[in-house]
């Protein structure tokens, strides 16, 4: 399986020329703050078992990961949904990586530009 890209490019430039490159920031934050309210939910749904709540947040999170152009994220979300055959903790760990490397690279995106919580 081909490894995907960390953001997509052609997304974020769209936005930046729809909304503004200060604009976009303030959606970003926006992502950011909603992912940080969903994804602590996600360590008291680690099983072996398929789970419909778990797969609504996995859906929630990709398509506002896939919105603000966080490929990587967006996908793995969206491919835990859509198997729903259990979550790890290795599943989790790995997720959560992914989520602070598109984290950081937002924020050295448009450090300066918007309040970026941390």
């Amino acid at each position: 399986m081909p490894q995907q890209i960390l953001v997509d490019l052609d997304r974020i430039t769209e936005l930046e020329e729809e909304f503004g490159v200060e604009d976009m920031a303030f959606v970003v934050d926006a992502f950011f703050e909603e992912a940080d309210e969903a994804l602590p939910g996600l360590e008291n749904m680690l099983s072996s078992q398929p789970d419909q709540e778990r797969a609504a947040v996995f859906h929630f999170l990709a398509g506002s990961a896939a919105m603000v152009g966080a490929a990587q994220f967006a996908g793995r979300c969206k491919d835990l949904e859509m198997t729903n055959t259990g979550f790890s903790r290795a599943e989790l760990d790995d997720l959560m990586a992914q989520y602070n490397a598109v984290r950081g690279w937002f924020e050295e995106r448009f450090s300066g530009t918007a309040s970026n919580a941390a």
